[in-house]
């Protein structure tokens, strides 16, 4: 397509193409949400012509999109058939100041898959890490519930990276509205199952809260976690 008829509209339209249901490439695609978003914070019109810097921009982020999609993912979790009792569920949540998110992996001995993922685009408006990384563990609690009702396990385990959410997710002292409301969601949801902590540079859900390119994706067709 001609440069001059890349616009907003344009931009818009392609990135939402992208059919991922199960978020496996969301650290890709998530590029292109926290690209168009960017084209809002401009205050562009949907078709004014954009940069040169910001075409070139958009067409390596195309690129990556592309070698991504092409893709193929193995269907089976693992090399054999496995015994409920063997495998345990496993969620990691994680937030930047423009992303945040959650990814359920399942975990079978010293082999582990990632199954789905879930990421949103922080607020536009200013919000502070502690709350969005509180609203990563609402993803991931969300996900969890969904999760149940078509995998069989026998134990799960959720993860953050954030000693604050943690505590906020324990505490009987009093919280602001917009904390305690979240947590008594998220207490609900995940009733029966532990929260832990789990350091920065071990968090897979790190890629979905700051994006990825294809290459580093691409490594392995089915991202795994170290176990």
């Amino acid at each position: 397509m001609e440069d001059h008829l890349i616009t907003k509209r344009e931009i818009l339209r392609q990135s939402s193409k992208i059919y991922d249901p199960l978020g496996i490439i969301s650290p890709i695609t998530v590029r292109s949400k926290m690209f168009m978003q960017t084209l809002w914070e401009k205050k562009l019109d949907w078709d004014e012509p954009l940069s040169s810097e910001t075409i070139m921009e958009w067409k390596e982020i195309q690129r990556d999109t592309k070698e991504c999609i092409e893709t193929e993912i193995l269907r089976p979790y693992f090399k054999e058939r496995r015994s409920t009792e063997d495998i345990s569920l496993h969620i990691f949540t994680d937030a930047s100041l423009k992303v945040y998110g959650a990814c359920a992996y399942v975990v079978c001995g010293d082999q582990s898959t990632l199954i789905m993922s879930r990421n949103r685009l922080a607020p536009l408006k200013n919000m502070t890490i502690p709350k969005l990384e509180l609203m990563a563990a609402m993803i991931g609690s969300r996900l969890l519930k969904h999760l149940k009702s078509y995998i069989s396990f026998s134990q799960a385990t959720l993860w953050s990276d954030s000693q604050i959410t943690l505590s906020w997710l324990m505490t009987k002292k009093q919280v602001p509205i917009f904390v305690k409301n979240r947590v008594a969601e998220i207490n609900q949801l995940t009733h029966g199952f532990s929260w832990r902590y789990s350091p920065t540079d071990s968090n897979p859900a790190d890629l979905l809260s700051r994006g990825n390119d294809s290459c580093e994706w691409m490594m392995d067709e089915r991202p795994r976690m170290d176990c």
